[in-house]
Order: C-alpha cells, then sequence, then structure tokens
C-alpha cells in the first residue's frame, strides 16, 4: 500500500503535501486510479497527527477531485487527468528546487556552486576507482585496520588504505609514505591524541570514526545470556576490548563470558564453537569458517560496524571538504614524508569528522603492549 510522508513541521499544509505526493507517484506509475490510500487512523498513528486532521485531509482531497471516500471501506483514488499530472509534477519540481537554492544560499553558495555540488553528489556512484580519493585508516590491531578500512571503502565510496598505529608512530618509512598520498588519515577516538600530531607533521587532516553502538548491544546482550565467542583475523585486542567495555559500566561478569579465537587457529576454533551459546563472526572470516559453524547457533553477523553519521560525514569531507595542503608540501624530494621544522606542525582545520556519541567504542589491543 502507497504510504504518505507527512510532516508537521514543513511549511506546506499538510494537504498540499498529501496531494503532491498523489500526483508524483501518478505521475511516476508507483500509483493507480482504484487504489487504497492507508486508513484514517493509520495516517493519524504514523505521523502522530489528530485522526480529524488526517480525516479533513482525505475530505479536502476528495473535494478537489483526487479521492473517492467510500463510508466504511476507506479513502480510494480517482482517475486524474494525464495533462494535471504533468502539471502538479512539474509543481513539486520546483518547489523541490526553490527550496534547495533558499537552503544553499543561506550558506553562501550560490546557484552554480549549489549545482556543481549536486553534480558532485550525484557522480559518485559513477566513479571508477581510479577517481575515488584515498584515505589511510590507521589503527592497532589487524582485525579492526582490515574490517574497518574494507567498510569505509564500501560505504564511504573512497579507497581506504589499512595501516597498523604501530608502523606509522614507529616512523616506518613504506606505512609514512602510504599516509603522505592520502587525502584523510582516519582513526578512533582511543588513538586520535596519538595520531593528530603525526597528521600534522605530515600536513593531513585527521578524522574520527565510531563504531554503531548498537553492535556492542548486540553483543552484551548475546553474553548476557551465556558465552559468546568472536571468530576473528586477530584476537589480540580483546583484553583491552574487555577493559573498555567494564569501564563503560557493562557487567562484567558478562563481558568476561566473551571469547576470541583466529580463524587459522582451527582447533582452537572447533573447541570454541562447541562450547559456547552465540557465536560473533568477522567479515573478514566468514566464508573461511561457515562449513564450521552448527545451523541452529545464534550468529552475529554484521556487515557493517561504524555509526552512519561517521560514514556520512567522512563521505561528505570527501565529496564537499574544504581540501587539504598540496601532495608536494607533504613530500621531501625522495618522496618520503617530509619532517617539520623544529617540531613545529602544519596548521589543519581543528575538529573532527565525526560528533557521534561514543558510549560504547571497541578498543582493540596493539601488537604491542598497552596500558
Amino acid at each position: 500500500m502507497f504510504r504518505l510522508h507527512l510532516d508537521r513541521n514543513a511549511p506546506e499544509p499538510l494537504v498540499q503535501q498529501a496531494r503532491e505526493q498523489i500526483l508524483s507517484a501518478l505521475h511516476l506509475g508507483r500509483l493507480r486510479a482504484g487504489e487504497r490510500l492507508p486508513s484514517v487512523r493509520s495516517l493519524s498513528r504514523t505521523w502522530g497527527i489528530d485522526p480529524k486532521t488526517a480525516f479533513r485531509i482525505y475530505h479536502a482531497l476528495a473535494e478537489e477531485g483526487y479521492v473517492r471516500l467510500r463510508p466504511g471501506s476507506g479513502a480510494y483514488l480517482k482517475e486524474v487527468a494525464p495533462s494535471l499530472l504533468d502539471q502538479a509534477h512539474a509543481l513539486a519540481l520546483m518547489r523541490l528546487v526553490r527550496k534547495h537554492v533558499t537552503l544553499a544560499e543561506q550558506l553562501d553558495i550560490d546557484s552554480q556552486r549549489y549545482v556543481d555540488l549536486v553534480a558532485r553528489y550525484a557522480g559518485r556512484h559513477q566513479a571508477g576507482d581510479e577517481k575515488r580519493d584515498r584515505i589511510a585508516f590507521i589503527e592497532c590491531n589487524r582485525e579492526q585496520v582490515d574490517t574497518i578500512a574494507q567498510e569505509l571503502s564500501r560505504r564511504a565510496r573512497t579507497m581506504a588504505e589499512p595501516l597498523l598505529l604501530e608502523a606509522v608512530a614507529g616512523g616506518d618509512r613504506r606505512a609514512l609514505a602510504v599516509a603522505a598520498t592520502c587525502r584523510y588519515l582516519v582513526t578512533t577516538d582511543f588513538h586520535f591524541a596519538e595520531l593528530d600530531p603525526i597528521a600534522r607533521r605530515l600536513g593531513k587532516r585527521l578524522l574520527c570514526a565510531r563504531l554503531d553502538p548498537r553492535i556492542i548491544e548486540s553483543m552484551l546482550a548475546l553474553a548476557a545470556r551465556g558465552s559468546l565467542g568472536m571468530i576473528v583475523s586477530d584476537d589480540s585486542f580483546l583484553p583491552a576490548f574487555r577493559r573498555s567495555l567494564i569501564r563503560l559500566g557493562h557487567d562484567p561478569q558478562a563481558v568476561r563470558r566473551i571469547e576470541a579465537v583466529e580463524a587459522s587457529d582451527t582447533v582452537r576454533l572447533r573447541t570454541l564453537v562447541s562450547r559456547v551459546d552465540a557465536l560473533y563472526v568477522s567479515p573478514l572470516v566468514a566464508s573461511e569458517v561457515q562449513g564450521l559453524i552448527p545451523p541452529t547457533m545464534s550468529v552475529l553477523h554484521p556487515r557493517s560496524h561504524l555509526s552512519s553519521e561517521s560514514v556520512e560525514s567522512i563521505e561528505a569531507l570527501l565529496l564537499f571538504g574544504d581540501g587539504v595542503p598540496p601532495l608536494s608540501a607533504a613530500l621531501s624530494e625522495d618522496g618520503t614524508p617530509r619532517r617539520a621544522r623544529g617540531g613545529d606542525s602544519e596548521p589543519v582545520t581543528k575538529g573532527r569528522a565525526s560528533a557521534a556519541p561514543a558510549s560504547a567504542r571497541r578498543a582493540p589491543a596493539a601488537r604491542r603492549k598497552r596500558t
């Protein structure tokens, strides 16, 4: 059944919103004459409007000839002349464009600049890999760095290079050279302060990626009912992961029931699967272990781990960001990152790309011991 989308806070009257949506749906072939519209009760509950208001919307549409009201049955669409559909659809398009251009002007964006931004946004799906911006995701654990880099590449429509924190912070030339070729560097809250000076020396802006808290909530819900096993590519994060959950106030007993094993260790893996009550399976190893998991096992197999706000903020900067210093300014003559003189750092735009609440974050441990 076709759904109307009504916004009580919009400047357009509810009747006008309903009319334009119905005519647009008819014009695009999503609705046909004779189809039933949502009931007055459904319209009222869905959009939080008074039932009398919902009835007045349908009554007004009936008087205008768009809807036929059948007592005891509901509201049905009437046949509408094609010329009227074209006119109404064109009017809806004009109002849409006018609204967005007005909003753009409030951000000091003129019409031509707005057209360029829309074209850039619309063309992001067509860009090949060779045209995508490169970013580097830096973390201290191979499991997390590979998982998040793959997800950023897919969801933010970029090419994310996975780099280990130990290599970047330790001055590894190859890792620093890769970082220097990327438009932005990305890490988590746990290592932002540690990486920020390095990003400044490279002339790069450092962004922050945060987990979707629902991932942690789902894992803790399974651990509260029994033991939870994590099948991953690198299990060294587990001690720090447990500590971070306990520090956030989660039930220590449930947290201690979370275990981890690397998919490559088949002996431990089979033992884990045989005795836990539920599993988390990393997307990095899902295809490797599929045949080892009983069909009756409760499995958490998330395809995405990052919050939508984190991903969208990074994608927005890639599309509309104010850019970074030229690559040549960050590299020396032999192609290695240029160090700032006297320890001074290059200025960058301050602030992080994501401002989502960090109430539940994953804290993988480094291969080197961290306290």
